[in-house]
């Protein structure tokens, strides 16, 4: 038999009457089974009865009485085979009753070891008849404690949360994040200490917490649950615990609150995923809980793209002081959740609490919000934002960026290099030349592109999270009278000196800024006051804009 070490967390109804069985009281000398002995012939056997004698206990074993009835003219042996037919392992043993007297019954006992607390179900095989027992756990009171296979707990006792805030990393920042229950439901936080008496390091397996109706809160939700910061102490699930060392911490079950009210909890030990607990601490149902509700959730259907307000307001409905902990998350089209606060607050009975924060997003695309642990959701649509010269918007990846100090020229200066032959040595009809190189100025006019002017725009860019993207320069346009035009940087210019913007595609740049100036080439004519700067950069499913005028 496949046999694992866990712990269950139960509601009190799952576990089932656990006292032992009646004890098995055989028939007597019935007149009437001695009237059916007239058949002549060999033993023929009836009225087969299977029995349990006494009380089982969880570290015994179970008595089996068989008996048979001989109805036959002479003496025989009865023979089966009594095998467990429900119940944790497999045990079977060969009955035989010998020498059973014409018109009498015998019977045999029959010890079969125990290998849990459970419901035990034995069946003789040919006779078709059936025998059960039930072996009880082996209880404990809060505070008190029980040997679990190398470990000693104590369940000191259990409190009841809307939720557990914990801690992880992202592009180098540490960021906050909620482990919520399943809608409607709450944490049980059963409190302990768990004592390895073992002569070696053991980690104390508690994988298989689960209650009827719910479940154990299992580790790979958020990757480990030492990373709950809201809880005092250690999660014990899954800790390591040296030889003879104790550890005091916390194990965490999805609970149905109704359930709780009404039947408690039992924390359960098993030894095998088909026995009933082995060991079980019982805590009462609690006198209150705090029971948390939404009075409302708000995000704006439509805004411009950039810094979103939003607010949520929770009220404690239940009959005791609570904390609640919540999180707001945002979610695009083509991508997951992701959390983008966390807020929590402690509240008694009847009592609100309004949160408020800000969400960063730079994009024109569509956004849903949800309030956990409620799911209540909202959506936003945006346009891109159009503002003047100078003022910072968000960007790509977390940067911010600023065009500013637009100016029109008809023509700048420009260096260039050329190559010259000159004559180094002449000798009669000997001439001895070479090519040098020099860098001469000239003087780019619009008439070199037609009838154009130069519009000179400054670019800062301050960089975002570390290894995130940064503005390029061809992703900004020019926009006049309804015409876009692209950078011109075929020349440095001198005069006026300017150096190009020119932003790193990628690295660990996080706070720092970047520079330059960009130019472009407009219509004659164009003036100041009419032309508009757009930064415009799309990558599947997801698109940032802003234009200075």
């Amino acid at each position: 038999m496949n046999r694992r070490r866990y712990l269950a967390l139960c509601g009190v109804a799952a576990v089932g009457p656990l006292a032992g069985c009646s004890a098995f009281d055989p028939p007597g000398d019935d007149p009437d089974e001695r009237a059916r002995t007239t058949v002549d012939g060999p033993a023929q056997f009836d009225r087969v009865v299977v029995g349990i004698i006494g009380t089982p206990s969880l570290d015994g074993s179970i008595t089996v009485r068989v008996s048979a009835y001989n109805y036959g003219s002479e003496p025989g042996t009865f023979t089966d085979t009594l095998a467990l037919a429900e119940g944790p392992g497999n045990a079977s043993k060969r009955v035989r009753i010998t020498d059973v007297p014409p018109g009498e019954r015998e019977h045999v006992d029959l010890e079969l070891s125990v290998s849990g607390a459970g419901r035990y179900r034995f069946r003789l095989e040919e006779a078709d008849v059936y025998a059960t027992a039930t072996v009880a756990a082996e209880r404990a009171e809060p505070g008190e404690t029980l040997e679990l296979d190398g470990f000693r707990m104590t369940a000191e006792g259990v409190t009841f949360e809307s939720g557990a805030v914990y801690e992880f990393r992202e592009h180098g920042r540490r960021r906050q994040g909620l482990l919520d229950p399943s809608v409607g439901n709450v944490f049980a936080v059963v409190r302990g200490t768990v004592e390895n008496t073992t002569g070696e390091e053991r980690t104390f397996d508690a994988s298989a917490l689960s209650v009827p109706g719910g479940e154990g809160v299992r580790a790979d939700r958020i990757g480990d649950l030492r990373a709950v910061t809201s809880l005092r102490g250690a999660s014990l699930a899954g800790a390591t615990i040296d030889a003879g060392e104790r550890l005091e911490g916390w194990l965490l079950a999805d609970v149905d609150p109704d359930a709780v009210r009404e039947e408690g909890i039992a924390l359960s030990w098993q030894s095998d995923d088909v026995a009933a607990p082995e060991k079980q601490w019982q805590f009462p149902a609690p006198d209150a809980l705090a029971e948390f509700a939404v009075e409302s959730f708000e995000a704006p259907r439509k805004a411009t793209a950039g810094d979103v307000e939003f607010a949520a307001t929770v009220r404690n409905d239940g009959d005791a002081e609570g904390t609640f902990r919540g999180a707001i998350d945002r979610r695009a089209d083509g991508f997951g959740w992701e959390v983008v606060a966390v807020r929590e607050a402690t509240l008694a009975p009847g009592q609100s609490a309004t949160f408020t924060g800000t969400a960063t997003w730079p994009y024109v695309d569509w956004t849903a919000w949800r309030l956990r642990p409620f799911h209540e959701k909202a959506e936003t649509e945006y346009e891109p934002p159009s503002v003047e010269f100078g003022q910072r918007v968000p960007a790509v990846d977390g940067s911010t960026l600023a065009v500013s100090n637009p100016r029109v020229r008809d023509s700048y200066v420009y260096e260039t290099t050329v190559e010259e032959t000159v004559t180094v040595n002449g000798t009669g009809n000997v001439t001895e030349t070479e090519t040098r190189t020099r860098t001469v100025r000239r003087v780019q006019t619009p008439t070199d592109f037609g009838e154009r002017r130069f519009l000179f725009v400054d670019v800062e860019v301050v960089a975002g999270r570390g290894g995130g993207r940064l503005p390029q320069e061809g992703q900004f346009a020019a926009l006049v009278g309804g015409e876009e035009f692209g950078v011109d940087h075929a020349h440095r210019p001198v005069e006026p000196e300017v150096s190009f913007f020119q932003a790193p595609e990628e690295g660990e740049w996080e706070g720092e800024t970047v520079r330059g100036t960009l130019v472009f080439g407009v219509p004659a004519g164009t003036t100041r006051g009419a032309v508009a700067v757009r930064y415009r950069e799309s990558y599947p499913k997801r698109t940032v804009e802003a234009t200075w005028r």
